[in-house]
């Protein structure tokens, strides 16, 4: 029968019973209820705040495990054991994710987390860009030695990958790597983007150049009059009304004519000086750029982004757009503008089981949320422990997906168990035992099936 403290120092011999006598303890019974305590067969933890007050105990026996939960160096903080008459460091108390405060230039960054977070033991970062990356990237956080960044394919990072809100782990190769390449996709879309503008550039350049060279000015437009000039006669009918004589251009024996040479009135074309010539050779050629009604007539495809005025193209002057539309392509290839739901890019949503953000081009999917309420009633060794019931994503994977729980606090961890595509229940551990019901959280991401 196991003894305990009430039972070898009752007050009574038979307890509760004042009439049985006084009791007086058995050195027995105490050397055996200390044994009990001092756990033989189990192996209890000395819980200190710092690494330098669990180094100055020396347990009773070198099965005793230790935590250090406060220490100024948060590397020491975590899980100890026994060698060699010494505290030997086992491994720290991971945070499953911590923001990151970004500074540093396109190339070169440094990061800090919040106080007490060792880097070396945080599961996921996240982080908002200030300065997008101009090529290869290296990231310091916390003052640790500056570790290369690299893309979900494990590369180094592409200019304009590492941009708006950033969420990355350590790899095994001791790098940050981003697992989720939207800053890729996006200089991706943007480089295709840009070629197929150059390319529409030298093609329109090539039309315009051939359109000067044959005279190719739109249907409705007179081309190319041509008069006799004669010494005499100063008027010349054209068949269109230019807007001014700025708008003609006018040629005497193949040399171009000063638009002072000229006045135009109406579709009438009026040379301050009579043209010289024979009156059979027709030595003068006009030809339009503009008529009167104000409408512009450059060549087909000659009007390139630089004549454009900047701020020109609003979306009022390109198309009608809906509210949350964005104007691209969501096929590869080339092809006319489309109007293109946010929907389709991303989506946001919660519900009981919490929250969750899709990326339907990627199929890739986050959730996070609170799992079940419970309190932490059973004992594993030293740690109190309770593994709690099951609960569903807020929206099912197709694969089981990665993910974590944390319960917010130093002296208090979780972490994920039962992981399946639909549902995953949670590990709560604690140094100290408590009988307020405890919240954890979990966070996930991995694949789905867009459109489930």
């Amino acid at each position: 029968m196991a003894l305990t403290p009430r039972s070898v120092f009752r007050y009574h011999e038979v307890d509760g019973v004042p009439s049985s006598g006084e009791h007086k303890p058995k050195k027995a019974e105490i050397i055996q209820l200390l044994d009990q305590i001092q756990g033989s067969s189990s192996a209890p933890a000395i819980v200190r705040q710092t690494r330098t007050e669990l180094n100055a105990v020396t347990p009773a026996s070198e099965t005793y495990g230790g935590l250090v939960l406060n220490d100024p160096n948060p590397a020491n903080n975590g899980y100890y054991s026994r060698s060699g008459g010494s505290w030997v460091f086992g491994r720290g108390f991971p945070d499953t994710f911590a923001r990151v405060a970004l500074s540093g230039s396109g190339s070169a960054l440094t990061g800090e987390v919040n106080p007490g977070v060792n880097p070396s033991s945080v599961e996921m970062f996240y982080g908002f860009v200030q300065t997008d990356n101009t090529g290869p990237l290296s990231l310091s956080i916390g003052g640790e030695p500056a570790r290369a960044v690299v893309n979900l394919a494990g590369n180094p990072l592409s200019a304009g990958e590492w941009t708006k809100t950033v969420v990355f782990t350590i790899n095994e190769d001791s790098q940050y790597q981003l697992i989720i390449d939207a800053g890729a996709a996006a200089a991706a879309a943007q480089s295709a983007t840009d070629a197929h503008l150059d390319a529409d550039r030298s093609e329109a350049a090539a039309d315009q150049a051939e359109a000067w060279a044959a005279l190719a000015y739109p249907a409705g437009v007179t081309p190319e009059k041509r008069f006799a000039g004669d010494g005499v006669e100063q008027t010349f009918t054209l068949d269109v009304e230019p807007i001014s004589a700025a708008h003609v251009f006018v040629a005497i024996e193949g040399v171009l004519q000063s638009p002072d040479a000229y006045t135009i009135s109406g579709a009438d074309l009026i040379f301050v000086e009579a043209p010289p010539g024979d009156g059979v050779a027709e030595n003068i050629s006009a030809r339009v750029v503009a008529i009167a009604d104000g409408t512009e007539v450059p060549p087909d495809g000659s009007v390139t982004t630089a004549k454009l005025a900047n701020g020109a193209a609003t979306f009022a002057k390109i198309q009608d757009i809906a509210t949350a539309m964005l104007i691209g392509r969501l096929a590869a290839g080339s092809g006319d503008p489309e109007e293109v739901p946010i929907s389709a890019l991303m989506e946001y949503g919660s519900n009981a089981n919490g929250h969750w953000l899709r990326f339907p081009l990627m199929g890739v999917q986050i959730v996070w949320g609170n799992g079940p309420t419970a309190v932490i009633s059973g004992t594993s060794g030293g740690i109190f422990q309770l593994d709690g019931p099951s609960f569903d994503w807020p929206q099912p994977f197709s694969v089981p997906p990665h993910g974590f729980a944390n319960m917010g606090a130093g002296s208090r961890w979780a972490d994920l168990q039962n992981v399946t595509a639909l549902s995953a229940s949670i590990r709560m551990m604690s140094a100290v035992s408590s009988a307020t019901a405890l919240t954890p959280k979990f966070f996930a991401i991995g694949l789905y099936t867009p459109g489930s």
